[in-house]
C-alpha cells in the first residue's frame, strides 16, 4: 500500500488536461484544457496552410507534434508557415506552460519541387525503331522501287489482324463458333 501511494505521489495527476493561466483578478478560479481539444485546434490551423494535406497532431504535456503531408509548393516555406501557424495557435490557448511545436513535413509521392517540368520524374517513352524505307525496297506489283517518303507519326494506315472470312460466300458473320457442345436452357 505504501509503494502504491508513493507511486501516485510521484506521477503527475490529470494527464489528459493542460492547465491554463489564471484569469487576471480571479486567482481563485482555475481552468484546464483537454489535450485532444488543443490538438484539434492546432490541426485545424495547420490544415489551412496552402499545400498541406493530411495533418496529424499529437499533444503531449510539454510539446505538440505536427505531422503533415506536402502536396504542392516550396518545402522550406511551407515548413516555416506550419511552425508559425502552430506557434500562434498555441499562444492563443492561454496555457500556463507554453507548449513547443515540433513540425514534420513529408512530401506526397506526386510532389515535385517548384520550377521543375512535369515530366522530369517520368521515364522517357520508348518509340519503335523506324521501318526500313530505303530506295531499294520494292513496291509489289510495280516492278520498281518505292520513293523514300516520311509518314507523320500516328497517320499510318491501320492494319487488320483478323483472320480471313470463313463464310461460304466470303462474308464473315462476326460470330465465332462456341467451344464444346452447346446446351439449350429451358425456362422451367
Amino acid at each position: 500500500m505504501g509503494a502504491w501511494l508513493l507511486c501516485l505521489a510521484l506521477t503527475p495527476g490529470l494527464r489528459g488536461v493542460l492547465p491554463m493561466s489564471p484569469v487576471p483578478g480571479r486567482h481563485d478560479q482555475r481552468a484546464v484544457l483537454d489535450r485532444a481539444a488543443a490538438a484539434e485546434l492546432v490541426r485545424d490551423a495547420a490544415s489551412a496552410v496552402p499545400g498541406v494535406t493530411h495533418v496529424r497532431v499529437r499533444c503531449g504535456r510539454r510539446r505538440v507534434r505536427v505531422r503533415a503531408r506536402l502536396s504542392f509548393g516550396d518545402r522550406p516555406a511551407t515548413r516555416a508557415a506550419l511552425r508559425t501557424t502552430a506557434g500562434a495557435t498555441l499562444t492563443t490557448l492561454g496555457l500556463a506552460r507554453p507548449l513547443k511545436p515540433r513540425v514534420t513535413l513529408r512530401p506526397t509521392p506526386h510532389w515535385r519541387p517548384p520550377g521543375t517540368p512535369p515530366t522530369a520524374g517520368r521515364p522517357p517513352v520508348a518509340t519503335p525503331p523506324p521501318a526500313d524505307r530505303s530506295p531499294s525496297a520494292e513496291v509489289p506489283g510495280s516492278g520498281g522501287t518505292a520513293p523514300d517518303r516520311t509518314v507523320p507519326l500516328g497517320t499510318e494506315p491501320a492494319v487488320s489482324h483478323r483472320p480471313p472470312p470463313s463464310g461460304a460466300d466470303g462474308q464473315d458473320a462476326g460470330v465465332r463458333p462456341a467451344e464444346g457442345p452447346v446446351t439449350e436452357e429451358s425456362d422451367s
